[in-house]
């Protein structure tokens, strides 16, 4: 294993999003986890994959390879911010 500062940016962002498996289906008949906290928390961290309007390969890793993620980001969005393109349209988030 080489050390991050092996390889410039783009290679050590490409080889992370390289090595991530596909994770297993998450249920479709629920729409949450275990509880509104592990959901919460599950939804911030892919958040800052998903959301930002910038490609990267993890995003495209996300979006191609684990649709099953995607639908659960939807999920948990609608479920907890069924306001969410109001909030993010004028930046108000209260």
């Amino acid at each position: 294993m080489h050390d991050v500062s092996f390889y410039n940016i783009r290679q050590a962002v490409t080889r992370g999003a390289l090595t991530l498996p596909p994770p297993p289906p998450l249920p479709h008949c629920n729409p949450v986890s275990l509880s509104p906290q592990v959901d919460c928390t599950i939804f911030g961290h892919l958040s800052q994959i998903v959301y930002p309007d910038m490609p990267y390969p993890q995003k495209d890793f996300i979006q191609t390879h684990c649709p099953n993620l995607v639908a659960y980001m939807e999920r948990i969005q609608s479920l907890y911010w069924p306001d969410w393109d109001q909030l993010v349209d004028t930046g108000t988030f209260e």
